[in-house]
């Protein structure tokens, strides 16, 4: 009985999360894709340890490639914070040389992700992605699309072990571990 009971919360807690996560940023998805992956990075960031992390210091955040991520992430900076954070947001064409909390790479900018894994690989940075292979390459999060077009996401633990980034189990139960 106590087993059954356990299994029951567990599973509630599971649905719970994800309608919470998901159910907010669900109605936008038809309407504007970039605010929707926006959103499930802001989600995300909930769930996400940096190490030696300052809590008055801004959470910074690099976009390459498409400004409108960027411009999104500018829109959630003027109007939200992160663990109590505020949001500063840089976007560049090129591999960046300052040093980031999340840095969103392009599809049409995926040719620089081996570069960006090289220069990032001794800083916890958490790289997120929306292209084919690229977790399985290095990245921490990345997006795609199920047949019925649907945005999910899978997971890089091993990135995240080497960045010494910690993820919470609770996101890791909603996502595809590569």
């Amino acid at each position: 009985m106590k087993k059954v009971v356990i299994s029951f919360i567990q599973a509630f807690f599971i649905v719970f999360i994800s309608v919470f996560i998901f159910s907010s940023v669900s109605i936008q998805a038809s309407e504007d894709p970039d605010l929707l992956k926006v959103a499930y990075i802001n989600h995300f960031t909930q769930f996400i340890e940096w190490p030696n992390q300052s809590p008055t210091a801004d959470l910074k955040i690099g976009v390459i490639g498409t400004k409108e991520i960027y411009r999104a992430f500018i829109l959630l900076s003027k109007e939200k914070k992160i663990q109590s954070r505020s949001i500063s947001v840089e976007y560049s064409e090129t591999i960046p040389t300052a040093q980031y909390h999340i840095l969103f790479i392009s599809s049409h900018k995926k040719s620089l992700l081996n570069e960006i894994l090289q220069r990032t690989k001794k800083q916890s940075t958490l790289l997120i992605t929306h292209f084919f292979n690229a977790a399985q390459r290095g990245a921490h999060i990345n997006f795609y699309n199920t047949k019925d077009q649907y945005l999910r996401f899978e997971v890089n633990m091993v990135s995240f072990k080497k960045s010494n980034i910690k993820i919470s189990s609770k996101l890791l139960k909603l996502a595809k571990i590569v």
